[in-house]
């Protein structure tokens, strides 16, 4: 058994006081919006609906999800003028 000291306990307490004041009153309310939130990512992430993603490392680096003739699911890395000519095809489509 671990001990935990009463100014800890109090501050672990205060913080299911304040999540349950900002989700109505319930701190699990709190924490399963906060899994559905990123699960909601983490499907957006894993699944991109157009097949092209973005990853911020240093960089911002751009990969598009392609099959090839084997079936392999391959994730490549998108050149500068692809990634131009990508945004300048959305900004047309949206018009």
């Amino acid at each position: 058994m671990f001990n935990i000291s009463n100014g800890s306990t109090r501050a672990i307490d205060r913080v299911f006081d304040r999540m349950g004041q900002l989700h109505r009153g319930s701190p699990l309310a709190a924490i399963d919006s906060m899994f559905d939130r990123w699960e909601d990512n983490i499907r957006l992430a894993s699944q991109p609906e157009d097949g092209i993603y973005t990853v911020y490392e240093m960089n911002p680096v751009t990969y598009q999800i392609e099959t090839n003739e084997n079936g392999d699911i391959i994730h490549r890395r998108l050149s500068d003028s692809e990634i131009e000519a990508i945004k300048t095809n959305k900004e047309i489509d949206s018009e």
